[in-house]
């Protein structure tokens, strides 16, 4: 019986909006909520991009002035800096290929490169090509799916969700660095259409897939523990930790010393991105505002530079600390407040996005499988609006104006104010989505998803334990 319910429950959040009901019912409401939702995320998506093109072009055609007051992108779309183009591709394929990417400071997950190694077996440019096109145009197929039913129409769907994947700022920015955050977001997208469809083997394996290339995709296995599907989340971590360690056996040197390796190329990552300045400019990290307020009091505050690295080391242990305290606290709250699946996913997608330390602006792609899963919801709560709002302005471009005195990898002082803007607006985000279910849970219906996931460790526990004695006394 509470199976039943379960399931019935899981229906009516996944099922889309009947565009039967008469004029002026609840679902009419609900489909001219979504389209009013809809039409304000796409105008704020291409009013901003519009209004940077020509503040970036006054500033470079009038003013005369070079990167990076002439462009929102890495300096790779000016003649300064043109090795930046697609390097972050050219640099994966040369890892891939060569079967030991640890020698040569490779800093993601083992599994990364065996799955990338089938794209250097063509031409360079064919592969950047296919890789790029293929995974975007999956991104729009899927986005276009989800905006239908609020779209009315799959022209204005396509239309809807090409203007809020290309013209937002975070796919700009991956296709101009040429950067692979584009197949995790198809990944996560697809791990979202795997669970809406109950197709949760699909929906682990793409857990498995995008855990495999970078860690932070962990955090959608508290998914499967909404409805007990707690076997997908012990099955999903084994897969993670076996594909880890069968693709350092596939590498020329030895477990031990790729293992070492890893670990040393993390360490100067650290060093040189997450404590020095060269990843100053990310601009989808909580970590960065934290980081430049230290600068700020320690330049003016004195202090040799050893003192300030010392400093920055330190705030940096116990902010990665605080993180792993929260991603449990995480976890239990959209497991057991929350319990529609777009609010659950758009709450674990901002986590994951805005709280690693490292977090380039392309890291925000992700808010906008976010943005169109809020958009489609059919129940309206009191802080939707607002969370659209500052999802939209997430995805617009803000380089109007910088830091002085801070270098980059770019070699220039590209630290725009974007760097506060938009974890701060990630963060408000989060927490009016967090309260809004809050408000809306009860004290019964948590302690009834509570004692539901109890049980079935229990009864696990039991089969287990069962198992074992059976195998001891045939």
């Amino acid at each position: 019986m509470a199976k039943k319910r379960r399931q019935r429950v899981d229906a009516r959040v996944t099922q889309p909006v009947n565009r039967s009901a008469g004029k002026g019912g609840p679902a009419e409401d609900a489909l001219a909520f979504g389209r009013a939702k809809l039409k304000c995320s796409v105008a704020i998506v291409v009013v901003g991009l519009v209004v940077s093109l020509l503040f970036h072009l006054w500033q470079s055609k009038v003013n005369g002035l070079g990167y990076p007051w002439n462009s929102f992108l890495y300096p790779s779309s000016n003649s300064f800096r043109k090795d930046l183009q697609f390097s972050d591709y050219w640099d994966c394929l040369q890892l891939s290929a060569s079967w030991d990417p640890f020698v040569k400071k490779g800093s993601y997950f083992p599994f990364f490169y065996i799955v990338f190694y089938p794209l250097t077996l063509i031409p360079p440019a064919i592969s950047l090509v296919i890789f790029f096109s293929g995974t975007l145009l999956a991104c729009w197929w899927l986005l276009s799916r989800w905006l239908r039913p609020v779209c009315g129409g799959s022209w204005t769907s396509w239309g809807a969700a090409g203007a809020l994947l290309f013209g937002s700022y975070p796919v700009l920015m991956a296709i101009d660095r040429g950067n692979v955050e584009v197949g995790m977001f198809l990944i996560v997208a697809l791990l979202a259409w795997g669970y809406q469809r109950k197709r949760y083997r699909a929906a682990a394996a793409a857990t498995v897939l995008g855990a495999s290339f970078k860690l932070t995709p962990l955090v959608f296995l508290s998914l499967f523990l909404r409805r007990r599907l707690w076997h997908w989340t012990v099955l999903s971590g084994l897969g993670f930790g076996l594909l880890t360690l069968g693709s350092l056996l596939l590498f020329k040197s030895s477990i031990q010393e790729s293992w070492t390796m890893w670990r040393s190329n993390s360490a100067e990552f650290t060093r040189g991105y997450l404590i020095y300045t060269m990843g100053m400019s990310w601009s989808a990290t909580l970590w960065n505002p934290i980081r430049a307020v230290i600068l700020f009091l320690s330049a003016h505050g004195g202090g040799s530079e050893g003192v300030i690295v010392a400093r920055l080391g330190f705030a940096l242990g116990i902010y990665s600390k605080a993180v792993l305290l929260l991603t449990p606290l995480v976890a239990a709250f959209v497991s057991f407040v929350e319990t529609n699946l777009w609010r659950r996913l758009a709450i674990l997608i901002l986590f994951m996005t805005v709280t690693p330390p490292p977090g380039a602006d392309y890291k925000m792609i992700h808010v906008i499988l976010a943005l169109v899963g809020l958009i489609t919801l059919r129940r309206r709560l009191r802080f939707d609006w607002g969370v659209v709002v500052l999802l939209s302005l997430v995805l617009v471009p803000k380089k109007y104006w910088f830091f002085p005195g801070i270098v980059t990898d770019s070699l220039s002082q590209d630290v725009s104010v974007g760097i506060f803007l938009n974890p701060l607006l990630m963060v408000i985000a989060l927490g009016l989505l967090c309260a809004d279910s809050w408000m809306k849970s009860t004290a019964r219906g948590r302690r009834a998803r509570f004692l539901l996931l109890v049980r079935g460790c229990q009864r696990l526990f039991l089969r287990v334990r069962e198992t074992r004695l059976k195998a001891t006394n045939p």
